[in-house]
């Protein structure tokens, strides 16, 4: 299960040196020899780039490449040059490092879906690298990774596909395809370098809201750019805080669709607010631009609250109406209005969403840099860890009361967790949100001393009498007295 390479003297055929690439590697096509340096690719459960000392055996550097594999490796005269499915990367041959990566993969349409197809080869030749991709022949700068020139969409004669170019001489290119027939073409002219930005158009109106669509509570965001692109897009809050990535890739020159669901990153509600989309494009000759959507708000009327202490639910927003249900402290809700003192939740369980009114002091609304940050909880009660997220999905493990877990990301009513399986390593699977109990902010227990009245402890904290009777259940017709322990909400 181990990929060797060997090094034999030529004229007595004995191993000088053997090197073990990694436990069940796959090294890809044939090894570039070039001034006393072997480079090789290489793959395990991930992908490398190795440069071998040629005289011992000894790895000098290694490169990961994020993408799918794609045949072949070139070494110039000072760096690798390697595809992966999207991008080619030129990699310092003495260092390792990166010094470029362009990006020159189309979208297409096929079966109509948009997809990428990679790269059937690629020669480098003097000052250019020259690759297909989709049946075409692109042309790019060595030196920078520029696109050069692409030509029209190719066909043969014989019905062949995936022209792969082989070699270069002079002002001609060879090309072969699946019929193994040998084709040459002529290599075009330097134009030209294409120098013009991308753009991109955010197709909302001045203010829009999340909603109801489809089932599911989100906005469609539609972007419309002037050419192919790579881009990213994300959602930002008001102070310019990244909450989520919600579209990336390569894209054709139109309109693409985008959803947002009023949730970060890590699948958490984030809050009620105000947010807006940024739009990040890199076209194929490695143009770059970037829209920041301010002047198109995007209204989320839903956001993450947390109980700070156990928080009766009631019907009404009043102390006087019914009492629904009693919300644990550190639990999660949904805000989805507020009445005067009161927040309007949503309560998720797994068999129910309990709506009703909670007294704003009982909730923290965290920022959505905190909301990003919750990782550490302990469970509720005894809790059943389960292989995906639902009830009728199998229990892998039952933990304990008072168990501390790790979060990793939340879905729908569950959270995906991270637990201690046994002495030795960790394991995850998904819990009910409502068996779990998240970390709360910082509250201050008071105790009354002699001359205290509650207009004094309002005072003493900033926060309201009102504030204090509520969070404590206190009786206004009763006085507080010497060595009372208060908690105040701040």
């Amino acid at each position: 299960m181990t990929s060797k390479i060997y090094a034999f003297d030529s004229a007595s055929s004995t191993v000088l040196w053997t090197l073990d690439v990694a436990s069940g590697a796959s090294i890809y096509g044939a090894p570039v020899y070039k001034e006393e340096k072997l480079y090789l690719d290489s793959k395990n459960t991930t992908r490398s780039i190795l440069a071998i000392d040629a005289a011992t055996g000894r790895t000098l550097w290694k490169f990961s490449p994020t993408g799918i594999y794609t045949q072949p490796l070139s070494v110039t005269n000072d760096s690798v040059i390697v595809l992966d499915d999207t991008n080619i990367y030129a990699i310092d041959k003495n260092t390792g490092t990166q010094n470029w990566k362009s990006l020159y993969a189309e979208q297409i349409v096929a079966g109509g879906l948009q997809t990428i197809r990679g790269s059937d080869g690629m020669v480098v030749a003097t000052d250019k690298i020259i690759l297909e991709n989709y049946n075409k022949i692109k042309f790019f700068n060595t030196a920078n990774g520029q696109l050069i020139y692409s030509t029209l969409q190719l066909s043969t004669p014989t019905g062949g596909v995936g022209v792969r170019p082989i070699g270069v001489i002079d002002d001609t290119i060879f090309v072969t395809e699946s019929n193994q027939i040998l084709y040459t073409y002529a290599v075009p002219k330097t134009t030209q370098a294409d120098t013009v930005k991308p753009t991109a158009t955010i197709n909302l109106p001045p203010v829009s809201q999340l909603s109801i669509q489809d089932g599911k509570y989100q906005i469609s965001i539609p972007v419309t750019i002037s050419e192919d692109a790579d881009m990213d897009v994300t959602i930002v809050d008001e102070s310019g805080q990244p909450v989520q990535t919600i579209g990336w890739g390569r894209h054709l020159k139109g309109t693409s669709n985008f959803y947002w669901d009023g949730k970060n990153s890590r699948g958490f509600n984030v809050i009620r607010g105000n947010y807006h989309s940024v739009v990040r494009l890199t076209d194929l000759a490695g143009n770059t631009n970037m829209f920041d959507a301010r002047d198109k708000v995007i209204q989320n009327t839903q956001g993450f609250g947390l109980t700070i202490k156990n928080a009766n639910l009631r019907s009404t927003a009043d102390t006087q109406s019914t009492i629904l249900a009693t919300i644990p402290v550190g639990s999660e809700v949904v805000i989805t209005g507020e009445t005067g003192d009161w927040y309007q939740v949503e309560y998720r369980i797994i068999s129910a969403i309990l709506k009703g009114f909670i007294f704003k002091p009982l909730i923290k609304v965290p920022s959505n840099q905190e909301i990003q940050a919750i990782d550490n909880a302990k469970t509720r009660t005894n809790a059943n860890v389960r292989t995906s997220a639902g009830t009728q999905y199998a229990t892998k493990i039952v933990l304990p009361m008072n168990t501390d877990i790790k979060i990793i990301s939340a879905l729908g009513d569950w959270y995906l967790i991270e637990y201690k399986k046994d002495t030795i390593y960790t394991d995850q699977g998904y819990v009910a949100k409502f068996i779990v109990t998240l970390p709360t902010v910082t509250t201050v227990v008071y105790t009354v001393v002699s001359g205290d009245t509650l207009w004094k402890i309002s005072q003493k904290y900033g926060v309201t009498v009102d504030s204090i009777v509520k969070a404590n259940n206190l009786d206004v017709n009763q006085p507080i007295y010497i060595g009372q322990k208060l908690t105040i909400v701040k």
